[in-house]
């Protein structure tokens, strides 16, 4: 495919040269791959499906060759990570060290970063209005419970998002209840703050923390708080 050799001549390139110009077209021309890919892709299993919808043989396998290669997506299993001399190899220290290693992080990160002389209010302007919250919608949450993406993970709360679709008009007067409290008190609820991190391997050696990232998962309902009508595009 010419978009992947475009792709992999610009990489070479950048790597050799270390042009930022470079650099930014290589980002292109590998997004712009990576989604014929993913559209060639889309188009095989749609067009193989509908040329055998009649044979049940044909589509299991079909199915089949689709699970094989979500299995092949899973993140690798780390079985020990180190942490300076330390080696840790129970599931239990695993998950402990990963979670030491994210949390503090982005303050190791700041160290490195050169402290400002300019007052940060420096750059917020005066304005005329004033803000103010406006009363949250239960016809509106109705909308957004039942425009949920049911394939997407959940969170800690364990409220899986194909029960919260289908009973949005029954749960959407508690739901509205609760999130109107929190606008009121300014008060967002702990529970909704907890999230499910996942590291997910980059390269390089699969025992070292800085070679993997942190993939968070929120409650849903934490996600719809700040959607839409509630928090992200509320008048002023």
């Amino acid at each position: 495919m010419c978009e992947i050799r475009k792709r992999d001549s610009l990489k070479k390139k950048g790597a050799s040269t270390n042009d930022l110009p470079i650099w930014k077209q290589f980002k292109d021309a590998r997004n712009k791959a990576n989604n014929s890919v993913k559209n060639a892709k889309l188009k095989y299993f749609s067009d193989h499906f509908n040329a055998n919808k009649s044979d049940p043989c044909k589509t299991w396998r079909l199915i089949n060759e689709i699970h094989k290669t979500r299995q092949s997506l899973k993140a690798t299993k780390v079985s020990q990570v180190k942490t300076g001399n330390q080696v840790f190899t129970s599931a239990g220290d695993i998950a402990e060290a990963f979670n030491g290693h994210f949390t503090n992080i982005g303050q190791s990160l700041a160290q490195d970063i050169c402290s400002s002389e300019i007052d940060p209010l420096a750059y917020v302007g005066a304005v005329d209005g004033v803000f103010s919250f406006q009363q949250i919608n239960a016809q509106n949450i109705i909308q957004l419970l039942k425009a949920i993406d049911v394939s997407k993970a959940t969170g800690l709360d364990k409220i899986r998002n194909r029960l919260l679709k289908i009973a949005a008009d029954i749960v959407a007067t508690s739901v509205t209840g609760n999130f109107s409290q929190s606008l009121v008190t300014g008060i967002f609820p702990s529970d909704w703050k907890m999230a499910k991190v996942s590291p997910i391997f980059k390269n390089g050696a699969k025992s070292d923390l800085n070679n993997h990232w942190p993939i968070s998962v929120i409650p849903t309902v934490a996600k719809i708080v700040e959607k839409n009508l509630i928090i992200y595009d509320q008048p002023y």
